[in-house]
């Protein structure tokens, strides 16, 4: 699995051309936890023109916190009920 903040150019054209048959691609923003990478706010239509324009195809499923995370991050809650992150599971 590769993990990219930011995309870029050509890695997922590339990533698709390398994909064995039935093979899945996982694209998601990190940006909480250990990983305190920088997080590079895009809209959700960037993820999907780049996507589509590499020639996956893809499903898009909202993650949001559960009880624990908000435990253990209190200022979540000062969020709303919003997604901490957009998963995308790819296929060839």
């Amino acid at each position: 699995m590769m993990v990219f903040n930011k995309v870029p150019t050509g890695a997922l054209a590339e990533s698709k051309r390398v994909l064995v048959r039935g093979g899945k691609v996982v694209l998601t923003m990190p940006g909480a936890g250990a990983m305190r990478l920088p997080v590079v706010v895009r809209k959700v239509e960037v993820y999907q023109r780049l996507l589509e324009e590499s020639g996956f195809k893809y499903e898009e499923q909202s993650i949001y916190p559960t009880e624990e995370v908000l435990n253990a991050k209190p200022g979540l809650r000062k969020a709303g009920n919003v997604p901490l992150a957009l998963l995308f599971r790819c296929v060839k």
